[in-house]
């Protein structure tokens, strides 16, 4: 089965996973794609973009009200000092020297995610076309 417990983590509300709640969850995707696909391509895809953005919206405001804003500050902070302080020494980083061949088997697994992020990309770009200019489906 597909669709399992680290699917749609369930976990940290203490819910077992069993076939009634993954029968709720199926429901749901399914509920929500009749209603989208009932209220019409563009109304319904644009219904749940604007719903999908609101909730990411409340999610990261709760996040960092309710949660440990300080520690998210300065671990961002942080994290993106590192990043721009170590940029051009990672990004040149081969392993040659030393013999650690990492570099090589690192960029072989980011290399096999570029056509799956250029699929998204492109589908994304083309729906949001469509959806600016509905004549272009005729």
């Amino acid at each position: 089965m597909f669709l399992t417990r680290n699917a749609y983590s369930l976990e940290f509300i203490d819910i077992q996973t069993t076939p009634i709640t993954l029968g709720i969850a199926v429901g749901l995707i399914v509920t929500t794609f009749v209603i989208s696909a009932a209220s019409g391509l563009h109304k319904g895809t644009a219904r749940l973009s604007s719903l999908n953005a609101w909730l990411l919206l409340f999610l990261g405001l709760f996040v960092f009200i309710a949660g440990p804003t300080v520690f998210l500050l300065s671990f961002g902070t942080q994290g993106l000092g590192t990043y721009i302080g170590n940029f051009v020494e990672l990004s040149l980083f081969t392993g040659a020297l030393s013999g650690d061949d990492w570099p090589q088997k690192w960029n072989v697994f980011n290399w096999a995610g570029l056509p799956a992020a250029i699929i998204v990309l492109a589908t994304s770009l083309t729906l949001w076309k469509w959806l600016r200019n509905p004549s272009l489906l005729k």
